[in-house]
């Protein structure tokens, strides 16, 4: 019998953990793919790859490229020794994240021939730098579809990056909701916490980086305290801003309400 299944590889720049947006969508691919129609393949393409043993437990081939710089020798070495396995492993399309592997992946794909390249843009640039932008200008024309997953990021690949329109695709993050189903305990967490019962959760995840706004939550936790006093904001998340934000929430006089608690894997409950 002839397989009919179409080969996808997926291609990050980084794999470190779960929680990060391309990260995550990776891995949920990993679990959830139809594996009747296709075939999946996870890239990385630095060291920086411990998820991808997370990956590898549901069954998908995993490839790291160990790869520092996109752009000197080791680097081009290694896109030759990209290409070479595109070829092997017969990738029908190649969906690349982050800006090196949207670089680095792309150039490489077309060498190898792989016919549907596809870039998932997940932000919005708040990184870039004007090369950065100028880049992606260039090499849009090299994808089959750019993807994005916010109507603010459509807009910014549109009038930033000048991509063509009928390229862009919206497709919104993917939630497996039959997580959170019965897994909510608002008394048990309460009871974590130390707080009180009749108390009100605001719950916020996200990194604790300064793109995220936790600042303007704070701003407006503040307010909404004066008119409920019972009301609690639980922060899950990690980052370099824990610091400056424990700041202003003392400064905002709503410390004892705003509650840091780190990285959770509960996240349902």
């Amino acid at each position: 019998m002839l397989n009919n299944k179409s080969t996808i590889m997926l291609l990050v720049d980084i794999a470190y953990s779960p929680f990060g947006g391309a990260e995550k969508q990776s891995l949920e691919l990993a679990r959830n793919i139809d594996r009747n129609k296709y075939e999946l393949i996870v890239g990385c393409l630095s060291k920086k790859d411990n998820l991808l043993s997370q990956i590898r437990d549901c069954g998908v081939k995993t490839i790291t490229f160990h790869v520092k710089y996109i752009y000197d020798l080791f680097g081009i070495k290694q896109g030759m020794v990209f290409k070479n396995f595109l070829k092997k492993e017969k990738v029908d399309i190649l969906v690349t994240y982050h800006f090196g592997s949207d670089v680095w992946g792309a150039v490489f794909g077309i060498l190898a021939g792989v016919p549907v390249i596809i870039s998932s843009r997940r932000d919005e640039g708040y990184w870039r730098k004007k090369i950065h932008t100028l880049t992606y200008r260039l090499i849009n024309r090299w994808y089959k579809k750019i993807l994005v997953n916010s109507q603010a990021v459509k807009r910014m690949v549109l009038e930033k990056d000048k991509a063509s329109g009928h390229k862009v695709q919206l497709i919104y993050n993917g939630i497996d909701l039959e997580r959170f189903q019965g897994a909510m305990n608002r008394a048990g967490t309460k009871e974590k916490l130390g707080l009180p019962q009749d108390s009100y959760l605001v719950g916020c995840i996200g990194n604790l980086r300064p793109v995220k706004g936790h600042t303007y939550l704070i701003k407006a936790a503040q307010q909404v305290i004066k008119v409920f006093p019972k009301a609690h904001f639980v922060l899950i998340g990690t980052g370099e801003s824990k610091e400056s934000l424990a700041t202003e929430a003392k400064d905002a006089g709503v410390e004892n309400n705003i509650h840091f608690l780190g990285i959770k894997k509960d996240i349902p409950a």
